[in-house]
C-alpha cells in the first residue's frame, strides 16, 4: 500500500475528540471565530460565511463544478507538532492516539470574483468533523465541503490541484451599451445620435461595433488558468513526481504576481464605474 494512504480500523469504535483542541463549539458555530466581510480585492480570499445560508454564488457554484451541497463550518484544533503542509500526515498521527477516520472533500474560500476549492481531509469522530491542521490565516474555523465518495485510504498524490470558480459575470452587451448611453450628458448624446444616424445606424448599433473585451473577465481568466498551472507543477514537483524547471517556475510566480496586479486595478476601475453609472442614474 502507498505511503501517502491512510491506514486505520473501520471496526474501531470512534469516541469523543475532548482533548484534541479546546475550541468551545455553540450551535456547530466556534464562539471565538470572528467573522469577517469579504475584503475589497479581487484576489482576497477568505472564508465564506455560510449561516444561516450558504450565499447562492457559492452553493451555486459547488453543486455545479463538484457536484456537492453539504457545507461544514469546522473548528481548526492543531494537534501539537502539526505539519502545516500536510493535513494528511496530521490526520494519521492523530489516528494513533484517538479512533477516527479521514473525509476528503474541498476547503472553501471565496473573493468577491471567484470561488476557491481546494482538495483537503479532515479529521471526523462521532462527534463531527475537526481541522487538525493550522493554516496560515490564523482561522479558527473553515468551511468545507465533503465528498463522501471519495474513500478514506484516497492516494492523496492523486489529488487534484486547487481549482478557482469565476463567480464573476461579465455585463452582457447590451448592459454596456445602456451604461455608456445612461453616462452621457444630453448634449453629448445628441451629437452622438446624429453620427450614428449618419452612419445609417442606431447609436446602440454604433457603440456596440466599438466595445471591446470586458477587461476584468480577461484578466480574471488568465489569472485563473495561471494559479492552475503554477500550483500543478509545485504539487508534483513537491510530490517528486517530475523534475522541475526552475526558471519556468520562476516565470509563472512572476506572471501570477503581474496577473494579479491587473486583475486588482481592473476590478477597482469595475467598481468605480459601476458606482458612478448608480449615481448618474439616481440623479436622474
Amino acid at each position: 500500500m502507498s505511503t501517502n494512504v491512510i491506514c486505520f480500523s473501520t471496526g474501531q469504535p470512534i469516541p469523543d475528540t475532548a482533548n484534541i483542541g479546546d475550541e468551545k463549539i455553540t450551535d456547530g458555530v466556534p464562539a471565538s471565530a470572528a467573522i469577517e466581510p469579504l475584503a475589497l480585492g479581487a484576489t482576497t480570499e477568505t472564508t465564506p460565511i455560510i449561516y444561516p445560508f450558504a450565499p447562492v454564488d457559492v452553493y451555486s457554484t459547488c453543486k455545479a463544478e463538484l457536484g456537492l451541497t453539504e457545507f461544514v463550518l469546522v473548528p481548526v484544533r492543531p494537534i501539537e507538532n502539526a505539519d502545516p503542509t500536510n493535513y494528511v500526515l496530521n490526520i494519521a498521527q492523530a489516528m494513533l492516539e484517538t479512533a477516527g477516520r479521514p473525509v476528503f472533500g474541498y476547503r472553501i474560500r471565496t473573493s468577491p470574483l471567484y470561488v476557491t476549492a481546494e482538495f483537503y481531509a479532515m479529521f471526523e469522530t462521532d462527534t463531527g468533523l475537526v481541522d487538525l491542521t493550522p493554516n496560515t490565516r490564523g482561522e479558527s474555523y473553515v468551511v468545507f465541503v465533503p465528498d463522501r465518495d471519495v474513500p478514506p485510504d484516497f492516494d492523496y498524490l492523486d489529488r487534484p490541484v486547487t481549482r478557482r470558480f469565476r463567480t464573476y459575470e461579465a455585463p452582457t452587451r447590451r448592459q454596456r451599451v445602456a451604461a455608456e448611453i445612461a453616462a452621457m450628458d444630453p448634449r453629448r448624446l445628441a451629437s452622438e445620435r446624429r453620427r450614428a444616424t449618419d452612419l445609417g445606424l442606431t447609436l446602440e448599433d454604433k457603440l456596440s461595433l466599438a466595445l471591446l473585451s470586458d477587461a476584468l473577465e480577461t484578466r480574471l481568466d488568465l489569472f485563473i488558468e495561471c494559479c492552475e498551472e503554477l500550483e500543478a507543477l509545485t504539487m508534483a514537483a513537491l510530490d517528486g513526481r517530475e523534475a522541475v524547471d526552475v526558471v519556468y517556475l520562476e516565470f509563472l510566480h512572476r506572471r501570477r504576481a503581474s496577473l494579479e496586479t491587473m486583475l486588482d486595478e481592473a476590478y477597482e476601475q469595475h467598481k468605480a464605474k459601476t458606482t458612478k453609472s448608480a449615481r448618474k442614474r439616481r440623479e436622474r
